[in-house]
């Protein structure tokens, strides 16, 4: 199954080539000396993560000079040791999924945000989509900032719709829309590709959720405890119906699983005029192709009679709550992810900023892409693997059954309702599972 990449480890693949610089408030502060470790994910060797460790180094940086008196130690290591270097370092600044917010909260403790940006004069909504930040939000305390959200996207051949005199798609186009463009996209381009189609999507339910959502529907409740109810729901079952209709009409293809469509991005402009997968991926590849012009990228559509939705794979940034260099530590996450200057507009450009401050000097210059990645984010929505750590492990045990969905013999709404009753049973097991545990490792800390 592929699915979206590791929260952590995926910040490199979310990397883009261009680079933009500017000019910003140099004003520098005294301070009191003080050290605050901040603990992020070495990037790796590849030329984007090489960019991403580089950036953070200056980061770094740029907090010093402009805050005298502070050190800031930035410790980078590996994906598979971060939460053990957690524990080892304590570090004062470190990344976080919101699905695993409440476990670190109750194995580290994480700092509520607001005081501190109550104090600093700080409104969120001026740094972020109101929609985005929610995300990072358990009632009223704010446990973590967002700095990287990554939304799946539609490439397609400019080439293919010019064919089949179509206009490219614009933002506020509709799935409906999209199959209709699919359908023409498909006859016109024969003679390019006589066995092609007019679209192609992996049906994974990450890439499928956004659609659920535009209908009004979800795969998990709102306080993920349950899918029972939602998975189950009618939206669910009109958009897997609405899937399988496409493949029998022919308009995308029926092997919808396995490494092939993980990549179908690769087709596009050969095999299929469209093709979903996640903007930065779809960036990379166009450039490669050495033809980038000859290709566009859009937003998810919504249905027509629905809302505009996404669910994004976010990663926060967050304070420990036994900081004692908390407001020191506020100062590096608003210099590095939320204030206007230099090194987060390099991030910017590198998709890996959030912040409306930032976008709103960039907006005129930044690429297209950039620009339509960001706006997506004013519809983002808790998905389901951000509602609950146990969501991917749930899925992946019934992955065979969710696969039979797409058969043409397959009941929809009854296959939904007993997979939503066995994907309840693997939380209720995790839950129990994680309840087991917990007193044995509160023992031996004890010890």
């Amino acid at each position: 199954m592929s699915g979206r990449s590791k929260w952590i480890g995926g910040l490199a693949a979310v990397l883009l080539a261009a680079v933009v610089t500017g000019c910003a408030n140099d004003k520098k502060v005294e301070l009191d000396p003080e050290t605050i470790t901040v603990l992020v994910v070495d990037q790796g060797t590849s030329a984007a993560g090489v960019k991403v460790n580089e950036l953070m180094e200056k980061s770094k940086a740029y907090t010093e000079e402009k805050n005298k008196g502070l050190t800031v130690n930035l410790v980078k290591v590996a994906t598979d040791q971060y939460l053990d270097k957690i524990k080892e370092l304590k570090p004062d600044v470190f990344w976080i999924p919101p699905s695993q917010y409440r476990d670190w909260d109750k194995e580290i403790g994480l700092l509520d945000l607001t005081p501190l940006m109550e104090l600093k004069g700080v409104n969120v909504d001026d740094y972020f989509p109101e929609s985005l930040s929610a995300i990072t939000m358990d009632g009223d305390k704010r446990w973590g900032l967002p700095i990287a959200a990554l939304n799946y996207s539609i490439g397609y051949s400019k080439i293919w719709f010019d064919n089949a005199g179509l206009a490219y798609p614009s933002e506020d186009w509709t799935w409906e829309e999209f199959a209709a463009a699919a359908a023409k996209l498909k006859e016109a381009n024969r003679d390019r590709a006589p066995n092609g189609y007019g679209a192609m999507i992996p049906l994974y339910p990450d890439i499928l959720e956004p659609l659920v959502l535009s209908r009004g529907g979800s795969l998990v409740s709102p306080d993920g405890t349950t899918a029972a109810g939602y998975l189950d729901g009618e939206p669910a079952a009109e958009v897997i119906d609405w899937l399988k209709k496409l493949i029998d009409d022919g308009t995308i293809p029926s092997l919808t699983f396995g490494p092939e469509m993980g990549t179908a991005f690769e087709k596009i402009g050969a095999e299929t005029g469209m093709a979903v997968s996640s903007m930065p991926i779809l960036i990379e590849h166009f450039k490669k192709s050495g033809h980038p012009d000859q290709f566009g990228i859009v937003n998810f559509p919504k249905f027509q009679d629905g809302v505009r939705a996404n669910s994004p794979s976010v990663t926060a940034i967050a304070i420990s709550k036994n900081s004692e260099h908390a407001n020191a530590a506020w100062t590096y996450i608003y210099e590095s992810t939320m204030e206007d200057n230099p090194v987060t507009r390099e991030f910017f450009g590198l998709g890996l900023n959030l912040s409306k401050k930032v976008y709103e000097k960039l907006a005129s210059t930044a690429e297209p892409y950039v620009s339509i990645g960001y706006r997506d984010l004013e519809f983002a929505q808790n998905g389901a693997a951000a509602r609950l750590p146990e969501w991917p492990a749930a899925i992946n045990a019934n992955y065979a059954q969710w696969q039979s969905l797409f058969n043409d013999n397959a009941d929809s709404r009854k296959t939904l309702k007993q997979l939503a009753s066995n994907i309840d049973a693997n939380l209720a097991a995790a839950r129990t599972a994680a309840e087991e545990t917990e007193p044995a490792g509160e023992e031996t800390a004890a010890q």
